[in-house]
């Protein structure tokens, strides 16, 4: 009978991919795909709701802009000064938000609520954002809705703002300043919202 951990380097890359994404794959074939797949696969990896913390935070020394906001998107980082200093790198520096794999909904999926996991019935994880990026990423959304390219599409391809200034709302590390500056919003939807958690971080 064939060993699974003796055979991975065997294997066709559909069947590292499916491996991947195996929510019952142990740690050491975990660590294997880490350090040895080829980069889709260690997407799916950094996605998996049961990626060992350990190989987790192997994965987060690569270099791969995309597979460091999967790692923060998914909970499997959770360190808040990590995700700060990578929240700061990923609007600052490569084309900021809008840059070479990091879109707005690739920007909304690491650091705010990744509604993809509802799409696909799994488990809704949340990034730990802590307030005070939070905050950030609402005043650059909403500095963005106010520049329009002459085509009139918002900078930055920002779409879906009231959805994603409303999973802000309702973050768990939402803080109260942050509220407060919500609640000035013109949307008068958000601003009612924003009240409303005010009156909750304030009890």
């Amino acid at each position: 009978m064939c060993n699974l951990k003796d055979n991975l380097h065997r294997m066709t890359r559909v069947e590292i991919n499916n491996l991947a994404r195996n929510r019952f794959l142990d740690a050491e074939s975990q660590l294997w795909i880490a350090n040895n797949a080829h980069l889709q696969a260690r997407y799916y990896l950094a996605d998996n709701e049961q990626l060992d913390s350990d190989v987790a935070k192997v994965m987060w020394q690569g270099r791969s802009i995309v597979l460091k906001s999967l790692l923060v998107g998914s909970g499997a980082i959770n360190d808040q000064d990590q995700i700060r200093k990578f929240y700061h790198s990923y609007v600052n520096k490569s084309g900021g938000l809008g840059g070479r794999g990091k879109d707005f909904w690739r920007f909304r999926s690491t650091f705010v609520s990744n509604p993809w996991y509802s799409y696909r019935h799994l488990t809704h994880r949340t990034p730990n954002t802590p307030g005070d990026v939070l905050l950030e990423v609402y005043k650059l959304i909403r500095a963005r809705l106010q520049e329009k390219n002459k085509h009139g599409y918002y900078s930055g391809g920002v779409t879906g703002s009231r959805t994603t200034f409303t999973d802000i709302l309702n973050h768990s590390n939402l803080d109260l300043k942050t509220a407060i500056v919500m609640s000035t919003d013109s949307d008068p939807t958000i601003a009612k919202i924003a009240l409303q958690r005010m009156a909750q971080l304030s009890t």
